[in-house]
């Protein structure tokens, strides 16, 4: 008697383990279904090569990001393993071109989602909502509003000035008229990366910053994206240059802009 129950449970284990693992496949191919060769918006805007993110009890919580972009990811691999979660695929900066969305700087991206203790068959139907926006319209309300007249950045514009209206609204209330613009003191020359100068490559790279109230760079953002290692340096540079800041009526206020940082090899 006790043989055959034991034989009778074993079969019984042998059978749920087998549905689990079924179950675990059909929710992988159903996430390559949603995410490979598509082209989405990334959530959290993250700029870094490689991004990291939790599974917190019911959401995925993703590491601070270094720097930030309007980015565009097209998955073009996903494995999982060991209770974690690999995504590998490649990331373009979306921009203007007079009245057209545009995409530049296609560069390798790979997104790391530790699973924890959570079980992929539950979290892996959630997470290209969770990863991802739903629409272009949902993608652009999320932009911080200080950033969205010059995110995605107008390529046939070269540094887009603010109107005295938005300067108005945002920036200096009824006393527009007192505004004062950021002045660059100082600025940090950029560096060639290796791959860019092996290929003799030239290119903008465009970021957008703001200009804090003790006249630093912060917040920034990679507006127009080129590649070949340029982006990074770009940023870098940018980081370092020192404003007079801008005021209005005399009193130093944060001001966003948008700064291009030209690669030339001669």
């Amino acid at each position: 008697m006790w043989l055959r129950v034991w034989v009778v449970l074993c079969w019984l284990g042998a059978v749920t383990c087998g549905l689990q693992a079924q179950t675990l496949e059909d929710a992988q191919k159903a996430l390559r279904a949603e995410l490979v060769a598509q082209r989405l918006v990334a959530r959290g805007f993250s700029a870094d090569a490689e991004i990291h993110y939790q599974w917190m009890a019911t959401s995925l919580v993703m590491n601070e990001p270094r720097l930030r972009t309007f980015g565009v990811v097209e998955v073009s691999s996903i494995k999982v393993k060991s209770g974690q979660v690999e995504l590998r695929g490649e990331r373009e900066t979306l921009l203007k071109d007079k009245d057209k969305l545009v995409l530049s700087g296609r560069t390798p991206v790979h997104l790391l989602i530790d699973l924890g203790t959570a079980d992929p068959v539950a979290v892996l139907p959630k997470l290209k909502s969770q990863l991802f926006f739903g629409t272009l319209d949902e993608a652009l309300a999320a932009i911080p509003k200080a950033y969205q007249s010059m995110i995605p950045y107008n390529a046939s514009i070269a540094n887009p000035p603010s109107t005295k209206e938005e300067l108005a609204a945002e920036t200096c209330g009824s006393e527009a008229a007192d505004f004062k613009r950021p002045v660059v003191v100082s600025a940090a020359e950029p560096v060639f990366s290796e791959e860019a100068r092996r290929q003799r490559y030239n290119g903008i790279v465009s970021v957008v910053i703001t200009v804090d109230k003790t006249g630093h760079a912060v917040d920034p953002w990679l507006a127009r994206s080129v590649g070949h290692g340029l982006d990074e340096n770009a940023i870098l540079a940018v980081r370092q240059y020192v404003f007079t800041p801008a005021t209005c009526s005399g009193v130093p206020v944060a001001y966003a802009l948008s700064i291009d940082v030209k690669f030339a090899i001669f």
